[in-house]
């Protein structure tokens, strides 16, 4: 889903690294008849977040734990 963030200060411009995990919170919206999220707030991971970027990586195995499953055949969940 696309994720927009309007207003960005100008300490904010070079925090972010292309390829790297951020949290973020926001609002689920339309826009020309497609969702996105509006980014109020963003920041870079930290340790004490506990994630791992392999925690974002999908793997093409069938049979997940719940289920789910792509039209792809690669696995929808977060693992753990």
């Amino acid at each position: 889903m696309p994720a927009k963030y309007w207003d960005v200060k100008p300490n904010e411009k070079d925090g972010f690294a292309p390829m790297t995990i951020v949290k973020v919170q926001g609002t689920v919206q339309p826009y020309r008849e497609r969702l996105q999220i509006k980014i109020s707030r963003i920041r870079n991971v930290v340790s004490a977040d506990e994630v791992k970027l392999t925690d974002f990586i999908t793997t093409p195995t069938r049979g997940t734990k719940d289920g789910a499953v792509d039209d792809s055949g690669y696995s929808l969940s977060r693992k753990g």
